[in-house]
């Protein structure tokens, strides 16, 4: 799925100047607003579009102060057609001239026109090549471009490599032109600059900007077209990626791989053939206020490290960005119409390095068309996983997730929506290996027709207990919660969750026969009815599952055109019903005798009058020992 990159251990990284200072700058301009609008939940966090706009500019005008900075200390400058004979007509191979002119350092001028070249251009330390606009200076590659050989595996086939410190490349077209070829390489330095080039037409021949073991990168403000990955950024040490547009990429839009101190910040991505936003391990990395629409494997998605190089990644974090998941992306310059998978979603974890930390996606807001908005794979038997799943905004018409095992998951606070048609699917949580699902609120435009809003489920054996407590299910009638552990080992712990925000059969709640939960601290609004007579056996009931379950009931009585009286009722553990009164019958519902509830072992009873309709709403307390 990925191009992988054998690369060594850089040993003596260089450092000059520090990213940090621009990170912090960015950080401060991210407002957090809260929005108190979304049914069922008190809070929810967005990036403010005032800040998301004006940090954008503030951000490149930073890293050009630095750029400017740099080449101040450059003491040469040259224009290439006129001190080198570079033809910018596009009539004759000027690959020759243009190395000569970079090869001349300092500050170096390519003036509007087309260049054509056949082969690779270096650009060594201490130069800056600046074009007059991206629509004014061309460079098209009219050949094949050779590998650069002493970068080995590092060179894929891009154009220009930047080739020392302290250098950059600004403000001018990359064309491939069809050719096998593209974009910008940088291979084992520092203090690169990348910002405000167009890089178009590669296919998928090669990346659009390719890093490769550096450090102190900052590329911003680029658009790239049609090419194999938009960025692939691979052990840099130290980025900054910001205001970049991605646009059709035969693979991902955005990866890093095993890289440490990144900040990713702005980018608009769309239209991959892979995923869109990626992160592959790594260490204290942020990817935050990008938007992402239509990878075929996921917009915002996480795989573990897959260099080789051993390090356990931690603290990568997706923090308010924006995801559109549709049924299709369009593929290639002729933007042809493909499937999006149906097994990935908005959010998509697809791997795992075992004893990760802080792999944390927070405050994004995922829109799902036809998809899935949350999506992980099977994360493998003991893999710690350290997701954490905080605070975002999950819409779909379709399914809303598919959680399969990831030990120690938490999925917490979030806000899923599920819009007209997404009633009939069903939320799967399996086999989470002591995960937490807890404090997330369901709301459908739809009352839930089938499958259930949020299914445990186990098909293996899981070592610890999992956690299902504080949630809120809104219109989801009897399909609110099933508990099906039929291969779990341990129970899940289920409490202080609302299921059902009226009375339902089961409150919305169903166990299959395998096990129950571990039920405390919650209310169950039950409801059953007949006609002359109704009856509800508890020990079908199985929110009363269990050996440890005790539980507080009261029953409110209602008949046509009459309403009831209320009973207050106990039921520890294994015993018959009991009334306060230890009659084992209440008061009637009226004044004849022949209407009344009795309650005699597990089963409840309510008799009325021929053709008088009975309802029982049964309110169980599981709050209480009592």
């Amino acid at each position: 799925m990925h191009v992988w990159l054998a690369i060594p251990i850089y040993a003596a990284m260089k450092r000059l100047w520090h990213w940090f200072a621009i990170a912090v700058l960015a950080y401060g301009n991210v407002a957090f607003s809260q929005d108190a609008s979304v049914p069922g939940r008190s809070e929810t966090r967005r990036l403010s579009s005032s800040s998301e706009t004006g940090t954008a500019g503030y951000r490149s005008a930073a890293a050009n102060a630095i750029a400017k900075k740099i080449s101040s200390r450059f003491r040469s400058s040259v224009e290439c057609h006129a001190d080198f004979a570079a033809d910018n007509t596009g009539t004759t191979d000027a690959t020759k001239a243009l190395n000569k002119c970079f090869a001349a350092g300092g500050k170096v001028r390519l003036k509007a026109g087309i260049y054509k070249i056949s082969s690779y251009l270096l650009v060594p330390a201490n130069t800056f090549v600046t074009g007059d606009g991206p629509t004014a200076t061309i460079i098209r590659l009219s050949a094949n471009v050779p590998l650069h050989v002493p970068w080995g595996s590092q060179d894929q086939h891009q154009i220009m490599l930047i080739n020392g410190d302290n250098a950059g490349v600004f403000n001018l077209q990359i064309d491939a032109d069809g050719f096998k070829g593209c974009g910008i390489g940088v291979w084992y330095f520092a203090n690169n600059f990348i910002g405000g080039n167009d890089i178009r037409n590669c296919g998928s021949s090669a990346q659009g900007i390719l890093q490769s073991g550096s450090s102190y990168q900052y590329v911003y403000n680029n658009h790239i077209f049609n090419t194999m990955h938009g960025m692939q950024i691979w052990q840099v040490t130290h980025g900054q990626y910001s205001d970049n547009v991605i646009d059709t990429a035969a693979e991902g839009g955005f990866f890093e791989a095993d890289s440490e101190d990144l900040i990713v910040y702005g980018n608009s991505i769309s239209n991959c053939g892979d995923v869109g936003l990626d992160a592959e391990g790594g260490v204290d990395v942020i990817l935050i206020g990008n938007t992402v629409r239509n990878a075929k494997f996921g917009e915002l998605s996480y795989f573990g490290n897959g260099t080789g190089s051993g390090r356990i990644p931690r603290n990568i974090v997706f923090v308010n960005n924006v995801a559109y998941r549709t049924p299709v992306y369009l593929a290639g310059a002729a933007q042809t119409s493909e499937p999006t998978s149906t097994e990935a979603g908005g959010i998509m974890l697809a791997s795992s390095t075992d004893g990760e930390t802080g792999i944390v996606f927070s405050n994004n807001a995922v829109h799902a068309t036809g998809r899935t908005a949350l999506w992980a794979n099977d994360q493998g038997a003991g893999v710690r996983t350290g997701f954490e799943i905080v605070h975002n905004e999950l819409t779909s018409d379709d399914r809303l997730f598919t959680f399969q095992r990831a030990s120690g998951a938490v999925i917490r606070d979030n806000h899923l929506h599920g819009l007209s048609g997404a009633e009939i699917h069903e939320g799967e949580w399996k086999n989470p290996d002591g995960g937490a699902f807890v404090n997330n609120t369901f709301d459908y435009d739809v009352t839930k027709s089938k499958g259930y809003a949020l299914r445990y489920y186990t098909d293996v054996a899981i070592a610890t207990s999992p956690m299902i407590a504080g949630n809120v299910c809104h219109n989801c009638g009897v399909f609110a919660f099933e508990h099906d552990p039929y291969n779990s080992g341990v129970p899940a712990i289920v409490h202080d969750n609302a299921f059902s925000d009226t009375w339902q059969a089961n409150g919305g709640v169903h166990a299959t026969s395998n096990g129950y939960p571990l039920y405390r601290g919650q209310r169950l609004l039950i409801s059953f009815s007949g006609v002359k007579t109704a009856s509800l056996d508890l020990s079908t009931l199985t929110a009363l599952g269990g050996s440890l379950t005790r539980a507080r009931m009261t029953l409110r009585v209602s008949s046509t055109g009459a309403p009831g009286n209320t009973y207050d009722l106990t039921r520890p553990a294994g015993a018959v019903i009991i009334s306060h009164s230890g009659s084992g019958a209440g008061p009637g519902v009226g004044a004849s005798t022949t209407r009344y509830a009795s309650f005699s072992g597990e089963v409840i009873r309510l008799n009325g009058i021929t053709a008088q309709t009975v309802t029982g709403y049964l309110t169980l307390d599981l709050t209480s020992s009592q």
